[in-house]
């Protein structure tokens, strides 16, 4: 009898871990841009409930944070956990101290909409059209920043709540770590009811054992 092929036996890992990994993995390259930002869909067979693995990503990118704020700037947050009422998106702890952590993302959407429409044979998007259309200005990265805050400010306001801080991920490939420490340093955002704003990029190889990440200058 043949003995059927087991990925744990070779790896040391859970096959059903791998199958989530995969699903992720296949999110990505389904999404087309900026993949580390894809989400999978729930699966209520599952057990997963609407939302469930974008909670699972703003969590992870906050744990990420946390690591790099105490590497970076000797701050340590403990007790990270997703808020079932957000905003914000998460809460953690510092000295002693809860506060609101709000996420979100950085990525041109309109690239996402072409791929989608290309996907669902609505509309051809070559290769050549992407990669232009990926490219980053200075100005255009500084609206979209601004954009962004913009609207985690409004939420605030609306709901109430209180956002301590907000963090800003990307994944988007023209934004490398001496372009974002440029435009960045040299710029002062409008953030009037969050404490701090912070800006994280994914892994840069180049950058060692940490991802860039960069507080952010506002008034």
């Amino acid at each position: 009898m043949v003995k059927s092929y087991d990925p744990k036996d070779e790896w040391g890992l859970d096959p059903e871990l791998l199958k989530e990994v995969e699903r992720w993995v296949e999110a990505g390259n389904i999404r087309g841009h900026a993949s580390l930002g894809a989400i999978p869909k729930d699966n209520p067979k599952l057990g997963e409930e609407p939302g469930h693995h974008r909670e699972v990503q703003e969590r992870d990118w906050v744990n990420e944070f946390a690591e790099l704020l105490s590497a970076k700037f000797g701050r340590e947050l403990t007790e990270i956990r997703s808020n079932p009422d957000d905003p914000p998106d998460c809460f953690a702890e510092e000295e002693g101290k809860k506060i609101g952590i709000e996420v979100t993302e950085l990525v041109k959407g309109e690239i996402l909409h072409r791929i989608a429409q290309k996907r669902y044979g609505n509309k051809d998007y070559s290769p050549s059209e992407q990669f232009t259309d990926e490219l980053w200005t200075h100005d255009d990265f500084i609206q979209r920043v601004q954009e962004s805050i913009d609207k985690k400010v409004d939420r605030a306001r609306e709901t109430g709540k209180i956002f301590d801080v907000l963090l800003i991920y990307t994944d988007e490939n023209d934004l490398y770590p001496e372009r974002l420490k440029e435009w960045l340093s040299n710029e002062k955002f409008s953030a009037a009811n969050i404490s701090e704003v912070f800006f994280l990029r994914s892994y840069w190889p180049e950058n060692g054992d940490h991802s860039p990440l960069f507080k952010m200058n506002i008034e």
